[in-house]
């Protein structure tokens, strides 16, 4: 298992993580190129008051991410990435209250571009909520991923 799932599972276990922090999203699974997540959204998600839908952006935000998570873990020394393209369908609507699965692969990881896919879920059912696939140029200015200095915040 690489450092950085070791550090991706040490953080969301503490609640870290930027956003990811607040979510209280479970990481399920992580392996090289593969991650998935849990997250229950409660009212806070909803797209409007009289509407409890999850927002589609709380949706956009899970998939890039995890996208990204999964790239990062396919990769042999963790380094920052940046999404040049992210494509997402979303299929339904699904209530706030649905406790969600959120899964992401590697298709493609070359040395400088790598390709994901993945989809979100109602974890009960499993029904299909959204899928999508995002490109990631790998090497970009970005943030440090060490795990011997807490003091850093990827």
């Amino acid at each position: 298992m690489s450092d950085f799932i070791n550090h991706l599972q040490e953080r969301s276990a503490q609640g870290g993580y930027g956003v990811f922090g607040t979510l209280d999203i479970e990481i399920k699974s992580a392996s090289s190129g593969q991650v998935s997540l849990a997250i229950k959204p409660d009212g806070w998600a909803a797209l409007h008051d009289d509407e409890p839908t999850v927002h589609s952006g709380l949706l956009t935000l899970l998939l890039d991410s995890i996208f990204g998570f999964a790239v990062i873990s396919s990769l042999e020394t963790p380094t920052a990435i940046a999404t040049i393209d992210l494509k997402i369908d979303f299929l339904r609507d699904v209530p706030v209250a649905e406790k969600l699965l959120v899964e992401a692969r590697v298709v493609d990881a070359p040395d400088v571009f790598a390709h994901t896919e993945g989809e979100v879920r109602e974890q009960k059912t499993g029904l299909l909520i959204a899928r999508g696939n995002g490109s990631f140029m790998v090497g970009t200015k970005g943030p440090s991923f060490s795990t011997t200095n807490p003091e850093v915040t990827p």
